[in-house]
């Protein structure tokens, strides 16, 4: 009888604990899909917010090698920051939507003409090929004249963003570089390539597709032309005259005589020497832009006029001092000084405005 009771006893708790067992796991496969999953983006690799796609795959846009042939180069203008070109740009793209050069714009560029894409369907994709013409801004820094060197840089955007369109340099046939015939007066083209780029704005531009944020990446494709200034002989024109003068200057130290009428003419010399660089700086002036900054020629024409006051300044105590005989031992002393200045000083610091002009990198 006892037996019994505690068989029952056992059957009951098994049934109980049976029950609870079916219950939780009916509970869970209730549960089970309406438990809210992570978004696609945090499970993407490395961190980065991508669309996943119902492959499972990242969403990637399709890439257009770009490539560009300078065909022309012309009105460089340095004093108003632009310059002209002329260009032939291809594009070779996965699918014919793709294709950025169609609808491109130019960030930089006054308007240009473009011509009408030709597109051709081809083994890889779809070829485009556009011709564009005009006028583009650059700022010309000039204070290396005239051993300045430049990239004009071209940027040619993408109206589509990144998520449907992003441009990559040419692997094959992007850097063919510039027409041989290219003429530039008084510029020299030294080299010619295309980067890509992405430009963030902080801005969606009001697209309502746009699920990242009040943010937009647009892909660029950028075209360098690397010039420099080939009219070098303006360095001697506007150096020349003031060489001149620190040469008349240093001479004036040699003539120690105790006479008025000698110190009369030094400060002669001296005076129609300073007249002199005042009138090559305004010459200088007249041909650089308001906007150049001191350029290197500048500097060498304040250098002189410089060394042009310090003879001023000897002459005038040489002067006073050589009515005194205890001092006319000063007097060689001071111009033996003016000499020693222009020898060392004025030629050294001369020197190293010129060299370091001609060895600075291209802005």
């Amino acid at each position: 009888m006892l037996a019994s009771r505690v068989s029952r006893r056992l059957l009951g708790a098994l049934c109980v604990c049976l029950a609870l067992f079916l219950s939780a796991g009916a509970v869970h496969a209730l549960t089970a899909d309406r438990t809210p999953e992570a978004p696609p983006w945090e499970r993407a690799e490395n961190g980065e917010k991508r669309i996943s796609l119902g492959s499972g795959r990242a969403a990637k846009a399709p890439e257009c090698e770009v490539g560009a042939y300078l065909t022309d180069l012309y009105d460089v203008h340095p004093e108003s920051n632009e310059f002209s070109v002329r260009v032939w740009m291809w594009s070779l793209c996965p699918t014919k939507e793709a294709d950025p050069l169609a609808t491109a714009t130019f960030p930089q560029g006054y308007s240009p003409w473009k011509s009408e894409p030709e597109q051709t369907k081809v083994k890889d994709g779809y070829y485009t090929l556009i011709g564009f013409d005009g006028r583009f801004r650059h700022h010309f820094d000039r204070r290396t004249f005239p051993f300045d060197e430049h990239v004009l840089d071209i940027t040619v955007a993408a109206l589509q963003n990144e998520n449907k369109v992003r441009m990559v340099p040419d692997k094959e046939k992007g850097q063919i570089g510039f027409s041989p015939d290219i003429d530039v007066p008084r510029w020299d083209i030294q080299d010619f390539w295309v980067t890509t780029e992405t430009r963030n704005y902080a801005t969606d531009f009001g697209d309502r597709s746009n699920s990242t944020g009040a943010s937009s990446d647009f892909s660029e494709a950028v075209l360098h032309i690397k010039v420099a200034s080939a009219d070098t002989k303006v360095f001697w024109e506007l150096a020349g005259p003031i060489f001149i003068v620190f040469f008349i200057t240093l001479l004036t130290f040699l003539l120690t005589s105790a006479e008025t009428s000698a110190f009369a003419g030094r400060i002669t010399a001296l005076g129609a020497s300073l007249f002199a660089v005042l009138v090559n700086w305004g010459k200088l002036s007249g041909l650089m832009p308001a906007t150049a900054g001191f350029t290197m020629l500048g500097k060498l024409h304040l250098l002189t006029m410089a060394y042009v006051l310090v003879g001023i300044a000897i002459t005038v105590m040489c002067w006073r001092w050589s009515a005194h005989d205890k001092k006319k031992e000063k007097v060689k002393l001071l111009n033996h000084l003016g000499i020693a200045i222009g020898v060392i000083l004025y030629v050294g610091i001369a020197i190293w405005l010129v060299v370091d002009a001609a060895t600075t990198p291209a802005a």
